[in-house]
């Protein structure tokens, strides 16, 4: 019976509580069977929340849709939260043994709206630290693992909001992405994942990735996607760098399906090779894009762009660093120092060419998705590469100092173009591909409608969905 709740789509779950045929509570108890189950060897939580506190919140869930007065509407659906963000009561440690463990005073605007609408929080999940690598494990709580397998990683930073969405812990999973922070657990776990264009959902406090990294929905569903982002784009005057709100209607607008559409394909981004089990799945999806309009195979290549993200980063790593007391500073991971010190050898010249390089790789983008309505390439150029290379990062060079096998999720953060990856099938080692739907600012709409036909398109099984048929069970679909 947990299977078949947790596996179906949020609008279902809510409308079952408005028929009483299901109780939040039955909801939160499948939720909790789940972590309980997982979280010893997958380990993508850091908090769980209390138990009883949740089963009340469940129960007060319960008693007001038996009035029909839900709190909002998504009045008793469990959510989770990447350990970046301010949730009012526990601490924000952002995978650091540097940062403090003192209880947030207040939610960050994402989990506030997410309150507002009735969310209940199963609790806040792992990532690296301060999100430096593209693999999640930590030395403050460990290494996060891949459900589909142990060995591998899930992806980083947003790995353990990864792992909840693919294995059915809560319905709306709220990650980061400054570099491929949502999309690359998503690709990792064979789940959707989307990058907003930054600036539509509102962030809290200001910090020096402002206008790169941007929060944004990981879910099993794209339709859940969509109504995730509904609710925590509205507008929150503690972010300076928020696009001006307007009612986008994202989920109403979810079953629009796109028609006479310019689509550029590429294959790889600057040359770089791509495994073929990952090719082969990447171009048959676009098959099925066909009859949404006209593809065009392109050639991507955009100069100095590891060199540019990289340059932003170092500096960043330089400033966490160098804001931190010195006794803090031996307590931060090697390879985040590492980073810190080549940031320290940039000087400020260094930065403003940096930031003048992003502006014409802005422009180059800007342009050619103005010529196409989207874009699709593949989201990683591999499957899932094994926890030890994520904790071993960088230390033998085979891993590139973990960055620069990632290119093809950079164009959208330094642009700050909105960009999803779906998945599209299994790699011949039995981990899912993910391809990677870009548009043009403010264009998370159209992201969103191609995703939503190509989901329904490709049927993938994914993780939840193979253990319901392995269990002999069937999913319900009303």
């Amino acid at each position: 019976m947990s299977y078949e709740i947790l596996s179906l789509p949020a609008a279902k779950i809510l409308e079952a509580y408005k028929k009483k045929t299901l109780s939040p509570v039955d909801v939160a108890k499948a939720c909790f069977a789940q972590i309980g189950k997982y979280q010893p060897s997958l380990n993508p939580f850091i908090i769980v929340a209390d138990e009883v506190d949740l089963l009340r919140q469940a129960k007060e869930s319960e008693a007001r849709w038996a009035k029909e007065t839900p709190n909002g509407i998504i009045d008793g659906l469990p959510v989770t939260i990447k350990d970046d963000c301010d949730i009012k009561g526990w601490p924000m440690r952002e995978g650091s043994l540097t940062t403090s463990d003192k209880p947030a005073t207040a939610d960050g605007p994402q989990p506030q709206r997410l309150r507002e609408a009735g969310a209940i929080f199963l609790g806040k999940t792992n990532m690296p630290e301060f999100g430096h690598k593209s693999a999640t494990d930590s030395t403050l709580s460990g290494i996060t693992r891949n459900p589909w397998n142990p060995d591998r990683t899930t992806g980083g930073s947003s790995g353990g909001e990864g792992i909840a969405a693919a294995t059915g812990m809560g319905w709306f999973h709220l990650g980061s992405d400054g570099g491929g922070s949502i999309r690359i657990p998503a690709c990792y776990c064979g789940i959707y994942g989307i990058k907003p264009t930054t600036g539509l959902v509102p962030e809290m406090p200001p910090g020096p990735f402002s206008g790169i990294a941007t929060s944004g929905p990981l879910t099993r569903h794209v339709e859940d996607a969509a109504m995730m982002l509904d609710i925590i784009s509205q507008p929150d005057l503690r972010d300076w760098f928020t696009v001006p709100y307007e009612q986008r209607n994202f989920y109403k607008n979810i079953n629009n399906t796109p028609k006479n559409l310019k689509i550029a394909y590429a294959r790889t981004v600057n040359g770089e090779p791509v495994d073929s089990d990952v090719a082969e799945h990447v171009e048959a999806a676009v098959k099925k894009l066909q009859g949404m309009g006209t593809v065009e195979e392109i050639t991507l290549d955009i100069p100095n762009l590891v060199e540019n993200w990289n340059a932003h980063w170092m500096t960043i790593a330089n400033w966490v660093t160098h804001k931190k007391p010195e006794a803090d500073r031996a307590k931060l991971e090697r390879y985040f120092r590492d980073w810190a010190a080549r940031g320290a050898k940039m000087d400020l010249y260094d930065l403003v060419d940096a930031q003048l390089e992003r502006a014409r790789i802005g422009i180059q983008m800007n342009m050619l998705l103005d010529k196409y309505d989207i874009l699709v390439l593949p989201t990683m150029n591999t499957t899932a590469y094994t926890v030890d290379q994520g904790v071993n990062a960088g230390t033998d060079g085979k891993l590139k100092a973990y960055n620069n096998h990632i290119p093809f999720t950079f164009p959208a953060n330094l642009t700050k173009q909105p960009a999803a990856s779906l998945p599209c099938g299994l790699g011949r080692d039995g981990m899912p591909v993910g391809i990677q739907i870009m548009a043009g600012l403010l264009r998370d709409g159209l992201v969103l409608n191609v995703s939503h036909v190509l989901q329904q398109e490709l049927r993938f099984e994914d993780w939840m969905d193979r253990n319901m048929r392995n269990s002999g069970q069937v999913r319900k679909t009303a």
